[in-house]
């Protein structure tokens, strides 16, 4: 574009102006900010591959499959340069000509822009350089003249038809606008729609019809001088501009429209031409949708020209031509100013070639006036070298400082997130000072792994510690994938209560009377060898290496989300290994417990939220689940770049959003036999989750056994409140996700949610900074509580208690902390293995290894079973697992490997125990179930008959008794089936609740005795004692 300086223009243009004219179907705000929202910041250029001199080369069907060719290699480049968008220059006469040819060949080379991943504005008019195209088949180049070929559009013939009130130009015309847009009125190969490119412009004229005149030898007057020159022009192209805004749109296109202010006043201007050029580009902000601009000038003027305009606040402000070097307009000094205003730019020029844009406008004057200084426009030579490093270097740090201020929307997310580690560390500072308080009364062991809590804490930090980051990023990510299957999450931990019910009253009682310390002191008291113990500290480590690796994974899929992945996966999970570390060697176990209050409480508040939140902007659960519901829109299946939200679509190939039934039909179809089995085990192996060594110690940690029943009797409570959160986010981005970005789309679902919701406005932004923290409270209380159980079963069952008896209880601790440190590399090297989709099939890999201990600590409590059994069955189950993993397993589709292997075990344990005739010597030595009913006397247990059927209605509720596949009906917004099985799982509460309330504590006895075992706790046995049955 041209600059004009001087203007002389009689009063009556200004009258025949429409000042501030307002287009009816322009977009609202609403509209623009939404967009806004969708789109990322882009840099751009006005692109004519090398070899073509103007738009009828780019369409030529002479060299178009070359030009195709070209343009991928091209736009490769500049992609890779960091380009992410073009602007081109249609014309109607090639429409007028060619028709829908004309209109194939725009697609196609919309398709190749696509695969380059390259953002597309269209302009439909043009005002500058040439008047006419010259005869068809005319070459128009001439070297060394800038824009030498380049014809307005439409030509002055059909113009000033136009203007003269010719039907055949309005009809003409009026084709154009409507079948170019129309055609791709909802393409998301196109993002924007120029309407008219600089439309008052004269000055190319002055330039370039003196040489025209000596080429064609015109005669003084006889080419269109007077009317392109003076008034009429202008009086024609306005109207054309504001009917074209119109006619486009007629086919109401689902890209924005715009045209551009490029002929900004200045000090050199009479009063008249000020006033003129003031009300020409009100008019063009006020018909545009979006506001763009063209300024080839200072870094200043620039600035200053997208701030004016930018405080309309209708969108980012797109610069769609800048850069002209010797007029201090360079990439340079420019994509500075375009980068903290957060304004698109467009270059002029990409690659050197025949439309000799390097060269400047004078040249039509004196080609030997581009012969030196810099180039003009261009940033590559037509071999795709750069003409400048210096520049190519701008873009880099342009892009890599925008994603740097991309991070600046998320300040006070970051502050709060903090804010909130902050606190814990100074909680984690808190709870060392008591634990060096207790270390002179208890022993520094029991100080550092142990502790006395009341039911409020002991209620709290069993909540945080069941609810980690499978809850997290676990349940969204099934549900989003796999849909109400992810209900079996709330039976789950029912199934969990139940094994708490069975084994936790007995347990809690003997850790006072027995004074356990370490999660398996147990199996000492009760067994008495160091194999059985070391076998099953072993079943009890792997997994928590597992599971704390994938509390590394959850945490470093919502790190990665919340900064637009910035921070990758590694250093993330290195970030989580510090802190959780910190917090242990700080405090310990009361650490890990008062951070877990703290952790609870945020839990608990997110988790209240959540629902209604999401429910007030995607809609609750029955209003978005019927395929037909109120938020149902279409959107385009591609997008034109990763931050850019697909935009609206009519059509067969559009895809359906916000209804769950809409885009994923199959979640509401009856789950298949092999489902029905995964939601089985998953829901079977739960069972054993009471045995994990974290959980243990939450048993041990209550001041009395009735607290200990307050927290059973909360626990059966809390999956109706921390699970349907996460599940509701999952469903919410099943519905919504084919409208978000790529980047969201392919973010785990409580990322991409998250990353959605906070654009929202304030109270969401306010809203998902809590939930960030409540993710990052669900995943360290539970983290720091496993890391802390495998601290306590390597430096005290395997080390103090076994291999090393003689430890004194300062290398114990010392002991734990390296342990803890090894434990994290452990499961950091395995966490980079890990992906949050896999954290289902771990959960039951984990649930089934643990299962390995249930005989050993139920039937431990139950029964007279003997250390022979239990270990010959640990070991038949990890030998039977091994062979299953490496010979592979035929009904691995319906019963896992860990299940299997798992009730191999309790058949063994069970053959086993039912041939033992004879008592071992050993035994008297040892804690027996005659001893452990004594000490429960004074209770009145829980139902055990009561506590089965609550354990075998959960496993019903599994959908076994329809025809897999087939449809069912929608009921407030869940299938029939998991209706049915939310029912099951109210059931199974309101029976917890019952063994909850016939479940009588026994009195505190006044004091422990001693187990009797020795210090170490470890019972030798006698060499013949395997021999006596």
């Amino acid at each position: 574009g041209l600059e004009v300086r001087s203007i002389h223009c009689p009063m009556r243009w200004l009258l025949s102006l429409h000042l501030a004219s307002l287009c009816a179907g322009r977009w609202s705000a609403e509209r623009i900010r939404a967009w806004g929202r969708r789109e990322s910041w882009k840099l751009g250029a006005n692109y004519l591959p090398a070899h073509c001199a103007n738009t009828f080369d780019l369409f030529d069907a002479r060299w178009f499959d070359t030009t195709l060719l070209a343009a991928e290699r091209e736009l490769r480049i500049a992609r890779a340069a960091g380009f992410s968008a073009l602007r081109i220059l249609l014309h109607e006469e090639l429409f007028y000509r060619d028709g829908a040819d004309f209109l194939d060949n725009v697609s196609k080379l919309l398709d190749v822009f696509r695969r380059q991943g390259m953002s597309t504005m269209l302009v439909l008019f043009d005002a500058c350089w040439r008047p006419d195209s010259g005869e068809p088949g005319e070459d128009l180049y001439i070297p060394g003249v800038h824009n030498s070929a380049s014809v307005q559009c439409p030509t002055h013939t059909v113009l000033r038809a136009f203007g003269q009130g010719e039907a055949w130009a309005k009809k003409r015309l009026h084709q154009y606008v409507t079948a170019v847009v129309g055609r791709f009125a909802t393409d998301p190969r196109v993002a924007i729609w120029d309407i008219y490119n600089e439309p008052t412009m004269r000055q190319s004229e002055h330039l370039i019809l003196p040489r025209l005149a000596a080429i064609n030898g015109w005669a003084a007057g006889s080419y269109p001088e007077h009317w392109l020159l003076d008034g009429p022009k202008l009086n024609t192209i306005l109207p054309l501009v504001r009917q074209a805004f119109e006619w486009a749109r007629e086919v109401n296109p689902v890209q924005p429209l715009t045209t551009a202010v490029w002929d900004f006043p200045n000090s050199e201007d009479d009063e008249d031409v000020k006033e003129y050029k003031a009300a020409v580009n009100s008019e063009m902000v006020d018909l545009s949708d979006i506001i763009s601009i063209h300024c080839y000038c200072s870094p200043d003027e620039l600035e200053q020209h997208i701030s004016e305009l930018a405080a309309k606040g209708r969108g980012p402000v797109l610069v769609t031509e800048f850069m002209a070097r010797p007029r201090n307009s360079t990439l340079t000094n420019s994509l500075p100013v375009l980068r903290r205003q957060g304004a698109w730019g467009y270059t002029w020029g990409l690659f050197q070639g025949r439309s000799n844009t390097h060269v400047p406008w004078n040249t039509w004057l004196d080609t030997e006036l581009g012969m030196e200084g810099p180039w003009f426009h261009d940033v590559f030579y037509g071999n795709g070298t750069a003409y400048s490093e210096e520049e190519l270097k701008e873009i880099w740090i342009v892009s890599f400082v925008f994603e740097e201020e991309s991070q600046e929307g998320n300040v006070v997310l970051y502050t709060v997130v903090g804010l909130y580690l902050a606190l814990l560390t100074v909680i984690a500072k808190l709870a060392h000072r008591r634990k060096q308080n207790q270390a002179a009364v208890v022993g520094k062991v029991k100080a550092h792994f142990s502790g006395s809590f009341g039911k409020f804490t002991l209620m709290l930090t069993t909540f945080s510690t069941i609810y980690s980051g499978y809850t997290v990023t676990g349940i969204p990510e099934e549900a989003f994938n796999r849909g109400y299957i992810s209900l079996r999450w709330i039976g789950a931990t029912l199934v969990i209560v139940a094994g708490m019910l069975l084994l936790y009253p007995r347990l809690r009682r003997l850790s006072v009377e027995r004074s356990y310390t370490s999660p398996f002191d147990f199996i000492s008291d009760r067994f008495g060898t160091r194999r059985c113990r070391l076998l099953c500290a072993a079943c009890g480590v792997v997994p928590m290496l597992l599971y704390i690796a994938v509390q590394m994974v959850a945490f470093a899929a919502m790190v990665e989300g919340m900064t637009l992945q910035v921070i990758p996966k590694t250093p993330c999970m290195l970030i989580f290994c510090v802190i959780i570390i910190t917090l242990e060697m700080l405090g310990g176990m009361n650490s890990v417990v008062f951070t877990d209050v703290v952790q609870c409480l945020v839990m608990l508040l997110s988790f209240l939220v959540t629902p209604f939140a999401l429910g007030l902007e995607y809609g609750f659960l029955p209003e978005m689940a019927p395929g037909d519901c109120a938020y149902l829109s279409h959107v385009s299946p591609n997008s034109t770049s990763s931050h850019a939200a697909p935009i609206p679509c009519v059509g067969s190939d559009c895809l359906a959003s916000g209804c769950i039934a809409a885009v994923r039909p199959d979640f509401f179809l009856f789950p298949s036999r092999s489902d029905f089995c995964d939601v089985f085990f998953f829901l079977f192996n739960m069972l054993a989750a009471p045995v994990t060594p974290h959980m243990l110690q939450r048993a041990y940690l209550a001041k009395a056994d009735a607290d200990l029943r307050w927290v059973i009797g909360a626990m059966l409570l809390a999956p109706f409140i921390a699970q349907p959160p996460g599940i509701v986010i999952g469903l919410v981005k099943a519905a919504n996700n084919p409208a978000w970005p790529p980047i969201d789309q392919t973010a785990t679902a409580f990322s991409s949610v998250m990353a959605q919701f906070k654009l929202v406005g304030v109270l969401q932004y306010v809203f998902v900074s809590v939930m960030t923290c409540c993710a990052l409270a669900a995943i360290m209380s539970t983290a720091d509580s496993a890391l802390m159980g495998v601290s306590s079963v390597i430096s005290n069952d395997i080390l103090s208690k076994t291999l090393l008896p003689a430890l004194s209880s300062e290398n114990v601790v010392r002991a734990g902390t390296v342990a803890s440190l090894c434990a994290c590399m452990v499961s950091f090297f395995l966490g980079n293995c890990l992906t949050s989709t896999q954290m289902g099939a771990i959960k039951s890999f984990n649930g089934g290894m643990m299962m390995q201990l249930l005989p050993a600590f139920g039937m431990g409590l139950y029964t007279e079973v003997s250390e022979r059994s239990i270990t010959l069955g640990i070991v038949a189950g990890l030998l039977s697992l091994l062979v299953l993993v490496i010979c592979g397993d035929s009904l691995g589709s319906y019963v896992p490997d860990i299940s299997l292997s798992a009730l191999l075990n309790f058949l063994t344990v069970g053959l086993s125990h039912s041939m033992q005739c004879l008592a071992d010597e050993s035994a008297s030595k040892l804690l027996n179930v005659k001893a452990i009913r004594d000490m429960m006397a004074s209770s009145r247990e829980p139902k055990l008959a009561l506590v089965a059927l609550m354990l075998s209605l959960a496993l019903v509720s599994a959908p076994w008794y329809s025809t897999p596949g087939a449809r069912e009906p929608i009921i407030f917004g869940f299938p029939r089936w998991g209706c049915f099985q939310l029912g099951a799982f109210v059931v199974v509460f309101f029976l917890g609740m019952l063994t909850v309330t016939l479940w009588k504590p026994p009195q505190p006895v006044a004091k422990a005795v001693p187990p009797p075992c020795d210090v170490q706790g470890v019972v030798e046995m006698p060499a013949d004692a395997a021999t006596k049955c």
